[in-house]
Formats: C-alpha cells, sequence, structure tokens
C-alpha cells in the first residue's frame, strides 16, 4: 500500500483494523489496511506498528466522511464496552465448585466465593 494513504484510524490489531475496514466499506468509503502482511506476521502487533495498526482511507476524497463516521464507530464502541462493563459475572469457585454472581465492576479482580469465602478469579 502506498505510504501516501491518509491514516485515519490506529487500531489495536488487524482484528480491530479489519472490523473498522469492513464497518467503513457497509457505509460505501473505501479504507484498508497499511502494511498488512508487516502487521500480521508478529505475535505483537506493536513491533510492527508501535502507534497501532494503521487503517488508511484509499479514496482521498471519502477521507473527511470517513473520519466523521469513525466518531460514531467508536462512540457505538464505547457504549458497548460500558454496557458489558456493568453486566454481572458468573464465577465459579474452584475449592466448592459453585457459582456466584458478581457486579460488572469487579471483573478482572480477586473476590471473595459467596459460598465457603475462598477466593474466586472473576473472569474478565
Amino acid at each position: 500500500m502506498s505510504q501516501d494513504w491518509p491514516v485515519i484510524y490506529r487500531a489495536f490489531d488487524i482484528a480491530e483494523a479489519d472490523i473498522v475496514v469492513n464497518w467503513l466499506a457497509e457505509r460505501g468509503i473505501e479504507a484498508a489496511v497499511k502494511d498488512r502482511f508487516a502487521a500480521g506476521t508478529f505475535e505483537v502487533p506493536q513491533i510492527a506498528a508501535p502507534y497501532g495498526i494503521e487503517v488508511c482511507s484509499m479514496n482521498p476524497a471519502q477521507t473527511d466522511d470517513a473520519r466523521i463516521a469513525l466518531v460514531e464507530f467508536q462512540k457505538n464502541r464505547d457504549a458497548q464496552t460500558d454496557a458489558k462493563s456493568t453486566e454481572p459475572v458468573v464465577a465459579e469457585c474452584e475449592e466448592c465448585g459453585k457459582s456466584s454472581s458478581y457486579p460488572g465492576e469487579v471483573r478482572g479482580r480477586v473476590e471473595n466465593c459467596k459460598h465457603c469465602d475462598a477466593y474466586i478469579d472473576v473472569p474478565e
């Protein structure tokens, strides 16, 4: 891909970059992942792209429209993340084998089992 295409989005990984490209395509905006081969060859993509995997506008006339559309994309993504973080999460205790429900705010933390008081890892 040419170095001259304007970067319109920086994704965390190649999967997110592909989602953005497809999301824009559904809206009639041409975009592509810059240096796809290099970005996809590393287990840790930041080695190839320390500032993120770049998504570029393939049609300079659509660049402003793409940037405006991506504001909507980011708002939708943030809203989904916020909703997910408040949903209760169920964790199974390794000690007693019983399941307990925890508020979404404690995802990824260690809590006490509500049945036997053992430590329990609440999944992300």
